[in-house]
């Protein structure tokens, strides 16, 4: 059977398995693909079954108080964009010792995005 006679719903299904790098890197195999990993079925299922309920919750929130699409949603809250926003919003401001900080804190980031982050701690 050729992966296009796969049903459309035995694909979602595989895909909402994955974490969204490797979602990345199979919606670049082949257009069918592509097309079904963009699906607002597959993003909500990724964002309802994130286990995290305060970035569950902040997905969420962006999704309906910003009007964003699932993906987007998603993508807003997960990885260096989610470690961004926390620094940003001040959540790791008042730390004292390195112990303090929860484990997923940090993430390769520009210097220019560092930068930012610490214009902003230095105008709290």
């Amino acid at each position: 059977m050729e992966a296009s006679h796969v049903p459309e719903e035995i694909w979602l299904k595989v895909f909402s398995y994955l974490e969204p790098p490797d979602l990345y890197n199979s919606s670049r195999v082949c257009h069918h693909w592509s097309l079904l990993i963009d699906k607002e079925t597959l993003w909500k299922c990724q964002c309802l079954s994130v286990r995290d309920s305060q970035i569950k919750q902040q997905i969420l929130s962006d999704k309906f108080k910003q009007q964003r699409c699932w993906k987007d949603a998603y993508r807003n809250n997960y990885g260096c964009r989610l470690i961004k926003r926390r620094w940003m919003e001040g959540h790791f401001s008042n730390v004292n010792t390195l112990k303090e900080l929860p484990a997923k804190v940090f993430c390769s980031m520009d210097v220019n995005t560092w930068g930012e982050i610490f214009e902003h701690e230095l105008n709290r």
